[in-house]
């Protein structure tokens, strides 16, 4: 399994917050060690980068999926109302016609409410 190294913000309960340096490891390199070909659900939030931290955007965490490697039936992705990101993950995913749109969380919500978009794989 291949490491890769990512800093990750710590709440410490306190009024400076910390860095820690942690291991990472991608989803692809976890899933193939464990064996794993298939996944029903998959949920993705990832913190942002802001505040000069060291972590990454879901866009780009994954893109960095080996997608051949593994099925993931339904997925939902944290967007958090940045639109801008919806739209690359459409992009992504949508218009490569790998995963349909299926909904925006929380229901009802409109691109700009939402925080999490939904995506059924497609057949």
């Amino acid at each position: 399994m291949s490491t890769v190294h990512c800093s990750v913000r710590v709440d410490a309960g306190t009024t400076s917050d910390t860095d820690v340096e942690v291991p990472c490891f991608r989803l692809s390199s976890i899933t193939a060690a464990l064996g794993v070909q298939h996944v029903d659900y998959l949920s993705v939030n990832a913190a942002e980068a802001g505040g000069g931290g060291g972590g990454a955007e879901v866009v780009d965490i994954l893109a960095a999926v080996d997608w051949t490697g593994m099925t993931v039936d339904l997925m939902t992705v944290q967007y958090a109302r940045d639109v801008d990101k919806l739209n690359r993950l459409r992009t992504m995913f949508v218009a490569a016609r790998t995963f349909a749109e299926v909904g925006i969380l929380p229901l009802g919500s409109t691109d700009e409410k939402g925080l999490h978009v939904v995506l059924m794989r497609i057949y």
